[in-house]
């Protein structure tokens, strides 16, 4: 009964808070970064789904000032065990 308890339960595949930072260098003038973070969870049609906000951070070479943008939020169904 301890095997069908673990596999019927919901593994999270980010812990609580968790924050990630790629390089977005890739669309001159604007050199910056993009930051992902993990914000929470919500049920969509009764599925656990983790909440995702990606944001871009940068800097307007041509402008010579700073950017931001909220460039989406994602919500992804945590991955489950299968048998």
């Amino acid at each position: 009964s301890l095997l069908i308890s673990i596999l019927s339960t919901a593994q999270n595949w980010c812990s609580s808070g968790a924050v990630w930072y790629f390089n977005a260098d890739v669309f001159m003038p604007i050199v910056g970064y993009m930051k992902i973070e993990y914000t929470g969870d919500t049920t969509i049609n009764s599925q656990i789904c983790n909440k995702l906000i990606k944001t871009h951070y940068g800097y307007d070479l041509m402008l010579n000032q700073p950017e931001s943008a909220l460039i989406t939020t994602k919500f992804s169904i945590n991955s489950r065990w299968s048998t």
